[in-house]
Formats: structure tokens, sequence, C-alpha cells
């Protein structure tokens, strides 16, 4: 029996629940909605093999305990026309079932080593069905299935919610009215990309978005305060060094420097009455912690505190750092 079906997709999960419990359109009479959990683990081997040709490989685990192996066709291949190949397994693991004799296992052992398969990506998929009749058309019926897929790679998760109209007599389901009338009342979107490509797409982005997450967490910042030739150091035990403060940019520069000079003193927010001017080399060798020209405080200064900043002379110069009363070579990192 052919299904006809149309796809949308939506961000609210309240969009899916009142369209599981609002009166549909065309008087089409929903029934009860019915729940179903599985999970579908998705096969390649380390190359790609099998989406290179068009493949896909599902591994479905249902809440009932029963397996199902799949070995779908998509894409411009030579075998873009046949059917998928879906089977019943009796076995628990996946690698076993993919060796096994199922149909979808035998053609999966003409495309590639079964050996060298491994997870590509999973999804964790929360479905409900929804069937309606016409009233007088008992004949006349449609489904409505509502997916929230929860795509995960390692520690990456993503949300996919999509909603599903079919029919098996689209002769006297008219699909596309329903479908739009949805979509003008709860604002869907059509979809034209299989949710595998969309959760591919999705997990592509997550993995772009971690590792710039990383490579912003690895970077450090080191503070240079010079004024009429001299340089602030921090004191780390015995030694004095550059301050360095985790992050990037501006805000890591400005937090780094209150930190090190006045923790208690300075409470810089972006506005507050009291101006602070430049440090200058006069006075002691404690630094004011100075947000910058034209920035204000949101606190007044309070009593002077020892710092951590202390003032070197201009011998600061030619890659040499201050150990003391004596100065050594000192070679910066590149």
């Amino acid at each position: 029996m052919i299904t006809h079906e149309l796809r949308f997709a939506t961000s609210d999960p309240e969009t899916l629940d009142r369209i599981l419990t609002e009166p549909l359109p065309l008087r089409f009479q929903g029934e009860a909605v019915h729940e179903r959990f599985f999970r579908d683990i998705y096969f390649d081997s380390p190359d790609e093999t099998l989406r290179s040709r068009g493949v896909t490989c599902r591994f479905r685990i249902t809440a009932d305990d029963r397996r199902w192996l799949t070995v779908a066709f998509r894409g411009d291949t030579e075998g873009s026309s046949q059917r998928p190949l879906e089977a019943e397994v009796g076995h628990d693991d996946a690698p076993a079932a993919l060796a096994g004799n199922s149909p979808p296992a035998r053609r999966l052992a003409a495309l590639t080593d079964p050996g060298r398969l491994a997870p590509r990506l999973e999804l964790e998929i929360h479905r409900r069905v929804r069937a309606a009749r016409r009233r007088l058309l008992p004949f006349a019926r449609l489904e409505l299935v509502a997916d929230t897929a929860t795509v995960r790679s390692g520690d990456l998760s993503h949300v996919l919610r999509e909603l599903k109209l079919r029919s098996s007599t689209p002769r006297w389901v008219p699909l596309d009215q329903i479908g739009d009338a949805l979509r003008g009342q709860h604002g869907l979107r059509p979809l034209l990309a299989d949710r595998l490509s969309r959760a591919e797409r999705a997990l592509e982005t997550l993995e772009a978005a971690k590792l710039a997450e990383k490579v912003h967490q690895d970077r450090e910042v080191a503070i240079i305060v010079v004024d009429e030739g001299r340089v602030a150091l921090s004191r780390e035990e015995s030694d004095f060094r550059l301050p360095v403060k985790a992050g990037t940019g501006e805000p890591a520069c400005r937090c780094g420097g209150r930190e090190r000079a006045h923790p208690s003193r300075c409470g810089w927010r972006g506005g507050c009455s009291e101006r602070h001017p430049p440090p200058t080399s006069s006075g002691s060798n404690r630094m004011r912690s100075w947000p910058g020209p034209g920035r204000r405080c949101s606190e007044t200064p309070g009593p002077s505190q020892p710092s951590r900043l202390q003032v070197a002379p201009r011998a600061f110069r030619n890659g040499r750092r201050w150990t003391g009363p004596r100065w050594t070579p000192h070679r910066h990192p590149t």
C-alpha cells in the first residue's frame, strides 16, 4: 500500500501538543493519541563508504525490546529506485545484527565489510500518533505523526521536532489543504530534507560550536601596563611576571587588570559618578586599577590596600625580566 505524506518542522514543543489535542481542519475527527519510544543508531565506515553511495544503515531498538535492521537507498545512485530492506533481527547487539543472515544484512555485505561499520550518530525518538477520519467517509483515514528526536553523538545533543501527515487514501484525504490549514494556524515550516540529513547538519553545527568554545577557553592574554618606560609586573611567590588572564579581547584584559591590582576596590560595571585618572609613576609601588580614558567605576575607591602589581623600572627592556634587585636575561616565548 502506497502512503503519501507531508512533513513540517517546528521548534516549539507546545505547537505539537496543540495539534494533537485541538480540533482538526476539514471536519476530520481525531482519535486518541498513542505514544512510542525507540532509538535509531546509524552506522557507516570511517571513510563514509555507505554515505558516498547513497545508502543508510539503521539499527532500531524499540520500547517493547525488539530489534530492527534497515538498509535504505537515497540520492542519485544505482540502487536509488529500490525499496528499503527492513527485517526484525534476534540479535541484541548491533554488530551481530550487521553480520547476520537477514536480507538487509546480506545486502549490506555486498556494499562493504560489516566489521568496518561503526556508529555514526544516534537518535532518541518520542513518537505520538493521532489517527483521524472523516465523519461521512470512514475509509478516508489520516494520521498525524509528531516526532521529537534527540540527536546524540558523544556528549553532543540537539532536539529536532517535526510533524508528518500520512494517508493511504489521498484521493479522499486532501493532504495539501490540511497542511496549508495547519501551517497558517500553527506557523509550521515545510520540510524537504529527511531527518537524517537534518540531524547531520545539526551535529556539524554542534561540533563547530564546541570547537570554537574550546579554542576560546584555551586562549590567554598577557596584560602589559606601561607608564613612562616602566612596566607593571605581578608578584608570583619570589618571582615577578606579566599578569596573565584566561580569555580573549578587551573584557579579559580589564577583568585581569582589576583582579591583579585592587580586586576589592574597583567594581567597574560601565557607569558611576567617579572617574579614575590614568596611573602615574609617582608615589609608592602600588598601581590603581584603571578602566581606561573616560571610563567610570561603579564604586568610589576605598582605603588603600596592598596590590599584587609592582612597578618595574625602565630596565624592563631588551628581553629582560626582574627577579629582585638584579636583572637576569630572559627570552620571551614566541
